[in-house]
């Protein structure tokens, strides 16, 4: 289970410098080191700590950090989702959650989507996907066409012309209207054809489609990877994600993906990148059409996805498991990817580094790859890593 020790803004983890003195980049990263359980009554005094646990972090178009996961306190009894405004202190205006939230989304108006197990706002019954006005409120008129089975994740598809929420559940992946909370289709994603149903998975979106990863039951057998499909379900390719004995002692297992994170293409490198992480040394891809390719690789698996289809390509290695990954690229298309988990070292090209947390970039232009310690020092495992950038420079 995840576990905060703290939120490192930009005043107490400076990892990139501030440009032309009107955005400032910071990151946030959840340290599963021993937390603070003490609890508090609902006084509205500031309270150092959190009751429990995090899963997921993300900041809404007005700059607000909003904070999900299973903790009932940040400061206040919050229940499963806060925001954390300038000073840093949570804001008593939003109602108090009932359950878990896995998923926080930006709607791109100040708002946001919180998804998980979540039974009410307020004293208002809800279902487990509900949408956050800009000012707090719940937005009575969002109605989810979900079951009352708990949501596995959720997206917002905002690419290629699409506007939809993909929201996955045990079975299928359902999109809904991002106003209303209407049904507009489902699917039951596949594998080499085959229906598949989720164990446990991850969503993603990128310019040309989906990526659902994680364990997945399919033809009577367990498959671990990541499926890619286009806006409309349809199966193009499968990544599947093993543990092999480099000594032929044990034959081949599943291993574990435990991320997916895209980097979306620009306009000097417009291929879309895919890391998924986990605990794996060897991946399969296997397209709907076209030549398997196996790739020999550390607990990450590296995957280009542009107009020719797919393709695997060789990354930094990582001697553990990898837990969270946040990539971005800038518009000359330098890509900048941290790295967390419980890993004790990384070697990329000729560079080796003893560090549970790294930074790994690219230049295109230069051909030239990078990677360093990120200027931070972690003793736990590092589950949520996300990148943010603020206007003003606020954190």
């Amino acid at each position: 289970m995840k576990k905060l020790k703290k939120l490192a803004f930009v005043a107490s983890l400076a990892i990139v410098a501030t440009s032309c003195g009107t955005t400032q980049d910071e990151l946030v990263i959840e340290d599963d080191m021993d937390r603070n359980a003490a609890l508090a009554t609902d006084d509205g005094k500031s309270f150092v700590g959190m009751s429990c646990c995090v899963r997921d972090i993300a900041k809404d178009s007005k700059g607000k950090v909003w904070v999900g996961g299973d903790f009932s306190v940040i400061g206040r009894v919050t229940g499963g989702l806060a925001s954390i405004g300038l000073t840093r202190f949570t804001e008593s205006r939003l109602d108090r959650m009932a359950g878990v939230v896995k998923e926080v989304i930006d709607d791109g108006n100040g708002g946001i989507y919180a998804a998980g197990y979540i039974s009410k706002v307020g004293l208002s019954n809800v279902k487990n996907l509900v949408h956050i006005n800009n000012d707090g409120s719940l937005d009575r008129t969002f109605d989810a066409a979900v079951p009352p089975t708990p949501i596995v994740d959720a997206a917002l598809v905002t690419s290629g012309g699409q506007n939809f929420l993909a929201v996955l559940l045990g079975d299928s992946v359902v999109k809904l209207d991002t106003r209303t909370g209407a049904l507009v289709s489902s699917f039951r994603p596949t594998i080499r054809r085959n229906v598949a149903s989720i164990v446990d998975a991850d969503i993603a979106v990128t310019s040309r489609g989906l990526v659902i990863s994680g364990h997945f039951f399919a033809n009577g057998s367990d498959f671990v990877g990541a499926i890619f499909t286009d806006f409309a379900g349809q199966e193009l390719a499968v990544v599947s994600a093993s543990v092999i004995d480099l000594q032929n002692l044990n034959p081949q297992v599943w291993g574990s993906v435990s991320t997916v994170e895209v980097s979306l293409g620009t306009g000097a490198t417009p291929s879309d990148i895919v890391y998924l992480g986990g605990a794996f040394n060897a991946a399969r891809l296997m397209p709907a059409s076209g030549a398997i390719q196996d790739s020999d690789v550390r607990n990450v698996v590296r995957v280009r996805w542009n107009a020719d289809g797919l393709r695997l390509e060789n990354w930094a290695r990582f001697n553990g498991e990898v837990r969270a990954i946040e990539a971005y690229r800038t518009i000359l298309g330098i890509e900048t990817a941290y790295v967390g988990g419980s890993f004790t070292s990384v070697s990329y090209a000729d560079i080796d580094i003893n560090s549970r947390f790294v930074k790994v970039t690219y230049d295109p232009l230069r051909a030239r790859s990078d990677v360093n310690n990120a200027e931070i020092r972690v003793s736990g495992t590092i589950d949520v890593i996300r990148h943010m950038t603020t206007e003003g420079g606020n954190a």
